[in-house]
């Protein structure tokens, strides 16, 4: 039994993080009651590099359990470019689906889920044998919730739009033009090596252009995607051999291409990014087949209804989607750099944006001209 709100008036902060998740978290596990507060253990968890995370526990249950509750601090100013509504409901569809925790309650600054008791997925995991097939399934079925069909960008709905375009020009506003006195990181250094705002918005222009030309020869299928897929937003369960994502803050519909790219991109890894571990060709066609074999089978289930006929993976079409799939890693390493920007102006996290930046602007030039043949 639960005596949950749907909303806490509480500002977590952590001068009274004990007491604002104890009361929130008594509430949810109502059993909890019994026990002593000592009994009640919170502890700060990595959240990323957007926001504070906590987990709150029975002692004698540990902290790998569904029991646990987990309380997301939202970062600070985060809410000019994330919609938080939008993230809750993105939660409660992952969970009707089996892919994501349950969602329990919000606060002032925050939200309260369910723990996915299992491992964060590391290097060594995707390229396992028994694990990066299941991420490759998992993702074919995150981007056929609410499926209905095909859509591409000419058949969109009025006011509908693939999120990364629009999504990198809103979080451009937020940039300050100059850099220098609202960045506490940025050096002489860094404002020698990262483009101007005016820079960033023609390579904008550039990209959007370009892949509106690319989609006139070949449209690309637009889905739902979860569009952050980095590893530590992938939980492996071996006891219930299964994968689930985890952060939900950028999902939303976008072309089918770039949530992969996007993972593809993050095996570099965030505290100190090595682009050496971008995956080869090889092990993309390995993945990109598994991926594709999950996402047509269950295309053609759909569309056996109304006779048409199935939808097969040859080579040539294995081939057009990597060579897609890598020409939306540029889109990727913009975004991601671009949001580097205004993290370095606002986050109070203990992480140099500015470096950060400064390494996915290089990977973005240096990949778009072997890409691009520029």
């Amino acid at each position: 039994m639960s005596d949950v709100k749907t909303e806490y008036n509480i500002e977590i902060t952590s001068e009274n993080l004990r007491d604002s998740v104890i009361r929130v978290a008594l509430d949810i596990r109502t059993e909890w009651r019994k026990h002593s507060q000592d009994d009640i253990k919170i502890r700060y968890m990595n959240g990323g590099v957007t926001n504070r995370l906590a987990s709150c526990y029975l002692k004698q249950n540990g902290i790998n359990t569904n029991d646990t509750l987990l309380f997301r601090i939202y970062g600070k100013n985060t809410e000019h470019f994330i919609s938080r509504e939008d993230e809750i409901e993105t939660m409660k569809i992952m969970k009707q689906v089996n892919l994501g925790p349950e969602y329990y309650t919000k606060f002032s600054n925050g939200i309260c889920y369910e723990f996915l008791p299992g491992k964060i997925i590391d290097m060594n995991m995707v390229y396992d044998e028994r694990i990066y097939p299941k991420i490759a399934r998992a993702f074919a079925s995150l981007h056929l919730i609410n499926f209905n069909g095909f859509v591409l960008h000419s058949n969109l709905e009025p006011g509908q739009s693939p999120f990364i375009f629009p999504k990198i020009r809103e979080i451009l506003n937020l940039v300050h033009d100059d850099y220098k006195s609202h960045m506490s990181h940025m050096t002489d250094y860094f404002l020698d090596k990262i483009p101007s705002k005016l820079k960033l918005l023609n390579e904008v222009n550039f990209l959007e252009n370009y892949f509106e030309k690319l989609h006139q020869e070949h449209e690309s299928i637009i889905v739902f995607s979860h569009n952050d897929l980095l590893l530590g937003n992938i939980i492996y369960n071996e006891k219930e051999n299964s994968v689930k994502f985890i952060d939900y803050e950028y999902a939303g519909i976008n072309f089918q291409a770039y949530d992969i790219a996007n993972h593809f991109n993050e095996f570099a890894g965030v505290e100190n990014p090595d682009y050496s571990k971008f995956p080869t060709k090889e092990y993309q066609l390995k993945w990109l087949k598994i991926y594709l074999e999950e996402f047509y089978s269950k295309i053609n289930n759909f569309y056996s209804r109304q006779s048409a006929h199935p939808i097969s993976i040859d080579e040539e079409r294995l081939n057009q989607f990597l060579d897609e799939v890598n020409k939306f890693t540029l889109t990727s390493h913009l975004m991601w750099a671009i949001w580097s920007l205004v993290q370095a102006q606002n986050s109070d996290l203990d992480f140099d944006f500015v470096n950060y930046g400064h390494q996915r602007f290089s990977e973005y030039f240096k990949r778009k001209s072997q890409l691009l043949n520029l």
